[in-house]
Formats: structure tokens, C-alpha cells, sequence
């Protein structure tokens, strides 16, 4: 038997988290709250994947289900939000050592 659910799906390509005082990224936050999506597909996040870098973003989207890829500062990079714990939780996650995607598996 299948559940009966709505998922509203969201994607920007950010072209890069602008400055160190986080305004792009807070800008994109309000969009994902306003917008009510429970996903949100990023491209072009040009993280480091360091564990400060995932802090920053969790922090910023107060959500601890936020995987971004790792290749660096360059036009690549990949991301996705989950904004609900309790409906889907996550329990492996993948990405491309290149910076091109992420998954996970729930």
C-alpha cells in the first residue's frame, strides 16, 4: 500500500554563497521557508565540504539534513536540504568526488 503524501520540491542554481556575511544564502533561505518546499535542490554552492562550511549552512537553514558536495570554490557544487526530519530521514548519503551531484537514500 503506498502513502498519500505532497512534496514540494525546490531548485536554484545559486552561482556560489556571495560573501562572508551570508546574505546570498539567507536570501535563499527565505525563499525555501516562504516557498514551503520540504526540498531543496541546490547547484553551484562552491562549498569545501568542511565540517565548518556544514555548520554555517545548518545553522543558516536550521536543518541538520543539508549534504553539499566537497570539490571546492569553483563553479560546481552541489546541494540538497530535506526540511523535515520526522517525514523523511535520511540514512545514506552519496556524491560525486567532483563536485557535479548529491543523493541520499531515506
Amino acid at each position: 500500500m503506498y502513502a498519500n503524501f505532497n512534496l514540494k520540491l525546490g531548485t536554484f542554481n545559486i552561482h556560489g554563497q556571495g560573501n562572508k556575511n551570508q546574505i546570498k544564502l539567507r536570501k535563499i533561505c527565505n525563499l525555501f521557508t516562504r516557498g514551503n518546499f520540504d526540498i531543496l535542490l541546490l547547484q553551484e554552492t562552491r562549498t569545501d565540504g568542511t565540517e565548518k562550511e556544514l555548520k554555517k549552512w545548518q545553522k543558516i537553514f536550521h536543518s541538520k539534513q543539508i549534504f553539499l558536495t566537497n570539490f571546492g570554490t569553483r563553479s560546481v557544487g552541489a546541494g540538497i536540504n530535506i526540511k523535515n526530519e520526522e517525514w523523511f530521514k535520511v540514512h545514506q548519503s552519496f556524491n560525486d568526488p567532483y563536485g557535479r551531484f548529491v543523493g541520499v537514500v531515506g
